[in-house]
């Protein structure tokens, strides 16, 4: 599907969704990162809010290219240290601390969202 084709099947339901807006998520959408970025330009265009829901764990010049057509980011922040990063994820947490300094530095909105696994990530400290 185009990015043009998902944005016609959206407009089926802009009535619906004036007061709010539409959310990209996954699997992790920045891994198509230009597709991201083409589709919400054209939601722009039409006056539409656009939120991406990400890991972070992808850190491109295209995905910050796709930030900068971004409204919201939803960020899931895995765990709060990088041994436990590591732990929960299998993958380091520079990418996603890249991310989180890219999007602060742009004054982007942002929901963090932290993941808790009991035993894991779930300790009061």
């Amino acid at each position: 599907m185009t990015a043009q084709e998902l944005l016609n099947e959206v407009l089926k339901y802009k009535n619906f969704i004036v007061k709010g807006g539409v959310t990209v998520t996954g699997g992790e959408p920045l891994m198509q990162a230009a597709f991201v970025k083409e589709f919400f330009e054209l939601c722009r265009g039409e006056g539409i809010h656009t939120a991406l829901d990400t890991s972070g764990a992808v850190y491109t010049p295209a995905v910050l290219e796709a930030l900068d057509k971004t409204d919201l980011v939803l960020l899931d922040i895995k765990a709060s240290t990088p041994e436990l990063y590591w732990q929960v994820t299998g993958v380091k947490a520079g990418p996603v601390n890249k991310l989180l300094d890219h999007l602060q530095e742009k004054n982007k909105p942002v929901w963090i969202r932290h993941v808790i696994v009991p035993g894991l990530t779930d300790k009061e400290e």
